[in-house]
């Protein structure tokens, strides 16, 4: 059976809905207007419903792409992915210091993704070609995964 579409009739429901999802998790600006757009036509009690939040500070977007990198980081994905999935909810990824890591600190995530994927070295050439393959598609970049990966063979 198919639900149908629910339109709130005033902006306290928009506005208990907004705090409903944000009190499970944090969302970002857009992500928040492409819910409510589910819910409502209304542009008026979308556009004052999300500034009145964000002027109590229960949505940041910022506090959205510190938690959104440190979560992806954990699963093994490297700068490039991050940034192209905050580029992706019009975040600006420069203005965060998560990314200040250097060369060698994304280095050894790349080393512990793949030696949890794969297990210590040495490696042949088709698991090193998988390897790289896998770091490229992760977001790493040649410099984060060269140095260390070529010692290791």
């Amino acid at each position: 059976m198919k639900k149908t579409k629910t339109e709130y009739a005033d902006f306290s429901q928009v506005k208990n809905y907004l705090i409903f999802l944000l009190s499970k998790q944090e969302y970002s600006e857009k992500k928040l207007r492409v819910k409510l757009l589910q819910k409502t036509t209304n542009q008026e009690w979308i556009e004052s419903a999300i500034n009145e939040l964000k002027e109590k500070k229960w949505q940041c977007d910022s506090r959205y792409a510190k938690i959104k990198i440190r979560n992806r980081t954990a699963c093994g994905y490297g700068p490039l992915y991050i940034k192209m999935e905050l580029r992706q909810e019009n975040i600006d990824s420069n203005e965060h210091d998560d990314f200040s890591k250097s060369t060698e600190d994304w280095s050894e995530e790349a080393r512990n993704h793949v030696e949890k994927k794969y297990g210590e070295p040495p490696y042949d050439f088709k698991k090193y070609s998988k390897i790289v393959n896998l770091l490229m598609r992760r977001g790493f970049t040649q410099d984060h995964w060269y140095g260390w990966l070529r010692y290791k063979k």
